[in-house]
């Protein structure tokens, strides 16, 4: 499960998110330089505002189940860091492009703070790719290490199915033989013999 959550984060809802991210940017940065937004730029804008603080929700919650389910992965992705900026540049949007008066902030500062927050998830998912390649590795070397015990087990069973192969027919052998001298006895007129029987249950 750890495993499943931390693939759907790292190679589809982070990407996602940077993607959008990246179109919020370039719009604010436009509308923040010429100091106005067109109606098809504000839609946009707010579209992705809105659905980015819910799919920002689900992201981090996705991330939170990462870790309750596997706590030793709570070092090495450090996801809640991650979202601070994001989380600043959602605050920078809304006072800044998105401002009721009309677009009114500095250009190159929301620029600067949207890059942050493309960075900070760009390098989250490349923690969770890390992450995600140990817990695939830790997983095939589980089932390898079962192979390897089931082969064991199938060989030692083979090696016993041999021996008491073998063993029975050593037995049906001598008893075979056994029988053999006595009818070749009989045959050339010796009454006297008398079958050895090899253990208790031979007839």
């Amino acid at each position: 499960a750890d495993s499943y959550h931390l693939m759907m984060a790292s190679t589809t809802e982070t990407l996602q998110a940077i993607r959008m991210l990246g179109r919020m940017r370039d719009l604010g940065v436009d509308a923040l330089t010429s100091s106005t937004l067109s109606p098809h730029a504000a839609r946009i804008l707010q579209g992705d505002s809105y659905v980015m603080y819910g799919h920002l929700e689900q992201l981090f919650a996705r991330y939170e189940r990462v870790v309750k389910l596997n706590a030793a992965l709570a070092q090495p992705l450090a996801y809640e860091e991650s979202f601070k900026p994001v989380n600043a540049f959602m605050r920078m949007v809304r006072k800044g492009p998105l401002a009721g008066a009309g677009p009114a902030g500095d250009a190159a500062a929301y620029a600067a703070g949207g890059q942050a927050a493309i960075d900070a998830l760009a390098a989250l998912t490349s923690r969770s790719y890390s992450s995600l390649a140990g817990l695939i590795d830790a997983r095939i070397d589980t089932k390898r290490q079962a192979r390897n015990i089931e082969l064991g087990f199938a060989a030692g069973g083979l090696l016993i199915a041999a021996y008491l192969f073998f063993c029975f027919y050593l037995v049906t052998r001598g008893g075979m033989r056994e029988v053999t001298r006595h009818i070749d006895a009989l045959a050339g007129g010796d009454l006297s013999t008398t079958p050895r029987p090899w253990g208790r249950d031979e007839a």
